[in-house]
């Protein structure tokens, strides 16, 4: 703003920033503004609820009255962190022909090789400010990969028939069901349908909930089923799409992975788990934002964001753990936990329990890993846990929880242990439940699986009474489920349950021999126990030569506990 003391007509700002109109402070409508500039403050502006900035040609004009001229030596002194913060700009577009117009950037991070060329602009006053862009990012030796996934989801089926499996999909309550609206994606829908495009990124979403929604309530043609499939695969791979993130594209992500969690194996689901994780990062959706995001053809209100992220979050910290592998951190989070403690939806629950899974690895330091499982126990036991397929995440959580401690070479307590079996029970009576509405949850039977494992690895008497309700659960699922999978498990257990039941027999032999040689008439018997009766491995009833540590984490639970 020119000094009213040189004659000038004073200038109307017509709008101000938001840290400024926050704070109350005089803003010059710049940008950055000079309250901003010296305060050190993040400048942005907001405008029909969306998150912008102002224009160029705006922010050239209102800094042709500042101090600082234009030269390599005129670097502001104050708000170099932050004055880049329109780096997180998602305007720019994909051409007909899959390649990136300018300003083609998705977010990405104030101290980025591609937003630097415009910190510099920005600072220097420059007239001209660069935009954000990825310049020289290579050579151009090749075209761009032109865009190949077509729409073609309403040829694949009727729509009839995907408000059926949308309808099935709602009624799961499935904590996926969090961030979407079930009436206006039906409007979406019928639109789409109706001839009115609503996008790639749509059609991505729509067959992936298709796609969910037939695991429970498989459709009558398998056939159609994996070619709706396979078109949700074409438009997540599909070059021209992906280098334009829309939120749409993040749930079809998410949805495509409980589909893998149920078809594929461990390894390409948690693949899965970590692009959700990327793609969350790349929309900026870390950041604390309390505006209404427009998607491709969705409205995002603040809370769908913030569901969507958690979700995000939850799902790949429980893959990551069962495989033990590391999640996805994603720096400088400012995202809200959207969830209060009184909030007992389904997306609330699933956060509130993967949530306290570990981000960083602190294996090998046991307090922290008790801690964690006791503050776990207490936030299960002060939570209200309805649904079948939440008792059987839980119970995922918390045998997560226990193989951290156990492979360490340390056990639990006893009334932790007793509070373990406790939860695998519940997960039992889920299992019980979800099968006899008829709801194959794709961890019906891993949960199963590891509650077993737990239960031997716990060896005491409240465990082994359990063992036999498990067994006969897997038994259970295998008669409605028949498969390889269920076979290899119900084997698997009756080994580790026979080498259990060996080191028993062997105890119990040193024992009797030690009984007859105090009483006398039997002291020979004390000879004939030698340490190979100790040790599973010297043992020849069982080739253990063919196991390792690394295909099952329980197996150090036969080795004896001890504390260095």
């Amino acid at each position: 703003m020119a000094d009213p003391s040189g004659g000038c007509k004073r200038v109307r700002i017509r709008k101000a920033c938001t840290a400024c109109s926050s704070r109350k402070r005089k803003c010059n409508g710049a940008y950055p503004c000079d309250a901003c500039t010296a305060y050190g403050y993040t400048c942005w502006y907001r405008q029909d609820g969306r998150r912008v900035h102002p224009t160029l040609e705006l922010a050239g004009k209102n800094r042709q009255g500042n101090s600082l001229k234009s030269t390599g030596r005129g670097l502001a002194s104050s708000g170099d962190a932050n004055i880049v913060q329109d780096a997180q700009l998602k305007s720019s577009r994909v051409k007909s022909d899959g390649s990136l117009e300018a300003n083609s950037c998705p977010y990405v991070g104030s101290h980025s090789s591609i937003s630097f060329p415009r910190f510099l602009g920005l600072q220097l006053q420059s007239q001209t400010i660069p935009e954000l862009q990825p310049f020289a990012w290579h050579l151009e030796i090749r075209d761009t990969p032109p865009r190949t996934a077509q729409l073609s989801i309403c040829s694949l089926i009727s729509i009839e028939s995907a408000r059926n499996q949308v309808e099935t999909f709602f009624q799961s309550q499935s904590p996926a069901c969090g961030f979407l609206d079930q009436e206006s994606f039906l409007e979406n829908c019928e639109k789409h349908w109706a001839g009115e495009n609503q996008g790639l990124p749509f059609e991505a979403l729509i067959s992936g909930i298709i796609g969910f929604a037939s695991i429970l309530s498989p459709m009558a043609s398998r056939q159609q089923e994996l070619s709706i499939v396979k078109h949700a695969e074409s438009i997540l791979t599909d070059h021209a799409v992906i280098a334009q993130p829309r939120l749409e594209l993040l749930a079809a992500t998410v949805l495509r992975g409980l589909y893998l969690r149920a078809t594929a194996t461990p390894h390409i689901t948690w693949l899965q788990s970590c692009t959700a994780m990327h793609i969350a990062e790349s929309l900026g959706l870390h950041e604390n934002t309390n505006s209404i995001a427009r998607g491709e053809s969705i409205q995002w209100t603040a809370q769908a964001q913030s569901c969507l992220f958690w979700i995000v979050c939850a799902g790949n910290r429980l893959i990551s753990h069962e495989l033990g592998r590391s999640p996805v951190v994603i720096q400088k989070v400012t995202r809200e936990y959207p969830f209060p403690l009184s909030d007992t939806s389904s997306p609330a629950i699933l956060c509130r329990l993967c949530c306290t899974l570990p981000i960083k690895d602190t294996s090998g330091e046991l307090d922290d890993e008790q801690a964690r499982l006791a503050d776990f126990l207490k936030i299960l036991q002060s939570t209200t846990i309805d649904q079948p397929y939440l008792q059987l995440v839980a119970a995922d959580v918390c045998f997560c929880l226990y193989r951290r401690i156990r492979v360490i070479g340390f056990s639990v307590t006893e009334s932790q242990g007793r509070s373990i079996v406790l939860v695998g029970r519940g997960a039992v009576q889920a299992v019980n439940q979800l099968l006899q509405q008829g709801k194959p949850w794709w961890n019906l039977l891993s949960t199963l699986f590891q509650f077993a494992c737990t239960l031997i690895s716990l060896d005491c008497l409240d465990s082994l009474v359990d063992l036999q309700d498990t067994l006969k659960a897997i038994s259970l699922v295998r008669s409605h489920y028949p498969g390889s999978k269920i076979v290899q498990a119900l084997s698997t257990l009756r080994i580790l349950i026979r080498a259990s039941k060996q080191i028993k027999e062997k105890q119990l032999a040193y024992l009797q021999a030690v009984e007859g040689s105090e009483f006398g008439g039997e002291g020979d018997t004390q000879e004939h126990i030698t340490d190979e009766a100790f040790d599973p491995f010297l043992q020849s009833a069982f080739p253990y030569n063919e196991w390792s540590t690394n295909d099952y984490d329980w197996m150090s639970a036969w080795a004896p506990v001890t504390q260095s």
